[in-house]
């Protein structure tokens, strides 16, 4: 599971570069009372390099059918910066 996604960053002599990502939630660590994951953004070759990171809490329903990487997913979808992306 995954999320595609292209970024725009401005990279410092090099101007505005535009590249087609990935998103995965790398971890989730839970506890009685919240929830967090960590989010990973990679270049969408072969090379497999990661570029950014994002951690980020998030509500987790216990009673929920998904499992908590899928919740973690479907908050992702819900902030502004993820509007684009789609899963992959």
């Amino acid at each position: 599971m995954a999320l595609s996604m292209t970024v725009t960053r401005n990279v410092p002599l090099a101007g505005n570069i535009t590249i087609t990502s990935y998103v995965r939630v790398a971890s989730v660590l839970i506890s009685k009372t919240s929830a967090s994951a960590v989010a990973v953004w990679y270049h969408n070759d072969a090379s497999g390099i990661s570029f950014n990171r994002t951690d980020f809490d998030f509500s987790l329903d216990l009673e929920s059918p998904n499992n908590t990487i899928k919740q973690a997913y479907l908050h992702l979808k819900t902030l502004p910066e993820f509007a684009d992306a789609v899963d992959c």
